[in-house]
């Protein structure tokens, strides 16, 4: 089976591999993104035949939920912020020799309602995790342990805080390097539950801190945290994941950012060069069907992803958030995603 992409936007742009776009509409929204990531919440559709999109922009400790309001022609009608995106706060264990670190749940008041520990946490952690609220109300708790190692924690709490399973994903298992090659962890940037209760986690990975990173797509069990399947992608010869979705139809459909791989001459070392957006395509074992670059003017990054499903007919429909490079302002991309026997 053959897929051809289309997105809906005012210019064409070429892609990187075989397709057909064609770009129909573009919104752009005077929303100041000074916290990163950005994430799609939902999309409505209103009895007027307008809109209603909200955006959550930051982390689990400082975040925004932006509601955007169009109306029938998709003209701005309003643009507010709705209110702080509260999740479960972090704090230290304070017991003598133990330098874990903490999830603690509280209420309005401050007042503790339990506490879990981070599995793999030690006083060289040095990063803030991700949190994500999962829809049963448990968490998926992302971390990195140390400057000094080449796994990620990853572990999956119930509703009252008890931990499910913990998972330390290894660079060496997604670049299938023997142990105890590779000395950076992976960089995870989405973790997004299936309709089958599984986790799809995305992100970048490279062996050494000098190597080009490769995006990953990953399947986590979500009932015990097992490794299901894994796809790496290198496309333009750097790349990293942002966010990943299943599709209505089961197929699984990624965003992130793709650029050239840059070595200095007669130097070991590479870099990124100038980024374009970039959408794969995998079915549900992992597969992958389609990858390709885009070559916008002024987004160089595909930030987050839902799909449109009262829209799909003859294909699947896609609305990705995006940032205006030299503004800051948020970008709305409709995308279509047509099957062709």
């Amino acid at each position: 089976m053959k897929y051809l992409l289309s997105i809906i936007f005012l210019l064409v742009t070429a892609a990187t591999s075989s397709g057909t776009i064609e770009i129909l509409s573009e919104r752009y929204y005077p929303i100041d993104l000074s916290l990163s990531p950005i994430r799609i919440e939902g999309y409505q559709l209103l009895e007027s035949g307008g809109t209603r999109i909200s955006v959550i922009e930051g982390s689990y400790c400082q975040s925004n939920s932006w509601i955007i309001e169009t109306d029938s022609l998709g003209n701005t009608v309003s643009i507010d912020v709705d209110s702080v995106y509260n999740l479960p706060s972090l704090s230290m264990a304070e017991f003598p020799g133990a330098n874990e670190r903490w999830m603690v749940a509280e209420d309005e008041h401050g007042d503790t309602l339990w506490k879990c520990p981070l599995e793999g946490t030690d006083i060289l952690y040095f990063d803030q995790p991700m949190i994500i609220e999962l829809p049963d109300g448990g968490y998926l708790v992302e971390c990195r342990p140390d400057c000094q190692t080449n796994v990620t924690d990853i572990q999956r709490n119930s509703i009252d805080g008890e931990m499910l399973w913990h998972l330390s994903l290894g660079t060496n298992y997604l670049l299938d390097l023997p142990e105890p090659d590779g000395e950076v962890y992976p960089f995870v940037e989405c973790m997004r539950e299936t309709s089958s209760g599984d986790l799809l986690i995305g992100g970048s990975v490279s062996q050494w801190l000098t190597s080009a990173d490769a995006c990953f797509v990953t399947l986590i069990d979500g009932s015990n945290g097992k490794a299901v399947w894994k796809t790496l992608e290198y496309a333009l010869g750097e790349a990293r994941i942002l966010d990943v979705i299943e599709t209505v139809s089961g197929y699984i459909v990624a965003v992130g950012e793709t650029a050239e791989s840059v070595s200095p001459q007669n130097q070991s070392y590479c870099f990124w060069g100038a980024k374009q957006p970039l959408l794969i395509v995998l079915d549900d074992e992992g597969t992958l069907l389609n990858l390709e670059a885009f070559n916008l003017e002024k987004m160089d990054s595909f930030k987050s992803i839902i799909e449109l499903e009262e829209h799909s007919t003859d294909g699947n429909e896609f609305l990705i958030a995006g940032v205006d490079s030299s503004t800051c302002e948020l970008v709305l991309v409709r995308v279509c995603l047509t099957n062709i026997e």
